[in-house]
């Protein structure tokens, strides 16, 4: 949850700082276009909130591989946050 927190944090501070910088989520990016940063911070904790009550159901049948993809979700949020690239929107 901290590191989605971290990366919607970035991203607020991008948005408002450089017109070069953009969500790169389609999804995220059609929640701040149609509801602002307001939306994009409501969609990304659903996303949040959705994954983990997947982790708990999974987790009753197979901790291990819980444990393993949630450890993966953690590595491509961050990488997504360190590499976020600056480009012109599609």
């Amino acid at each position: 949850m901290l590191l989605n927190l971290r990366d919607a944090v970035a991203v607020y501070a991008l948005l408002r700082r450089n017109s070069h910088y953009f969500e790169s989520n389609p999804v995220a990016r059609w929640f701040y276009k149609g509801r602002s940063f307001r939306g994009m911070v409501w969609f990304k904790m659903a996303m949040v909130f959705f994954v983990i009550t997947i982790a708990q159901v999974v987790a009753r049948q197979n901790e291990p591989l819980v444990r393993l993809l949630v450890v993966f979700g953690c590595i491509a949020v961050d990488s997504v946050f360190v590499a976020g690239e600056r480009r012109t929107p599609p």
